[in-house]
């Protein structure tokens, strides 16, 4: 199959422009400010500092990576081997937080809180980058739903599961 990679936008998403990010099959990516970061099938993490422009892979190894957070310089990546991973030195090192339940695939930040979804279909909130984690699963059924996304949006975290349900809580 072919790689189609990280295409970018400098003019609203009128044109697109292949990066050199193009022989991945990426299955995340995050920002925060200029900095990205990219997940991809078998192959770990990449992250840019140019907007997306240029691309350098990181010492992840080959795991796939469902979902990829960023915030400041923190790198986290939700791996498909269960476990969330951390670098605060920009991919050379990562270490496997305590998150250790089911695959990872959807983390995002809320304000400082990193809030991961598991394909177990169980939601887990860190205040602290990673170093605690508490389960906040009420509410959502105890079906083993994947959740494929979270949102931040209005005062609330949306998360999309693989059942096609939205579930919110404040």
């Amino acid at each position: 199959s072919q790689y189609n990679g990280v295409y970018r936008s400098t003019n609203n998403g009128s044109n697109w422009t292949q990066t050199p990010l193009n022989n991945e099959f990426v299955k995340c990516i995050s920002n925060d400010s200029s900095l990205f970061l990219a997940g991809v099938l078998d192959n770990g993490v990449y992250y840019s500092g140019s907007n997306g422009a240029y691309w350098t892979h990181t010492f992840l190894g080959n795991k796939t990576v469902y979902s990829v957070a960023i915030k400041g310089y923190v790198f986290f990546a939700g791996a498909g081997d269960s476990g969330v991973y951390k670098s605060t030195d920009m991919g050379y090192l990562w270490v496997k937080t305590s998150l250790n339940t089911g695959r990872i695939t959807a983390l995002m930040f809320s304000g400082n809180n990193l809030i991961a979804g598991t394909g177990n279909g169980d939601i887990f909130i860190s205040s602290n980058f990673g170093s605690t984690w508490t389960e906040k699963s009420e509410g959502l059924p105890q079906s083993n739903d994947t959740i494929n996304c979270l949102l931040d949006a209005n005062n609330y975290i949306f998360a999309g599961t693989s059942s096609n349900s939205v579930y919110r809580r404040p």
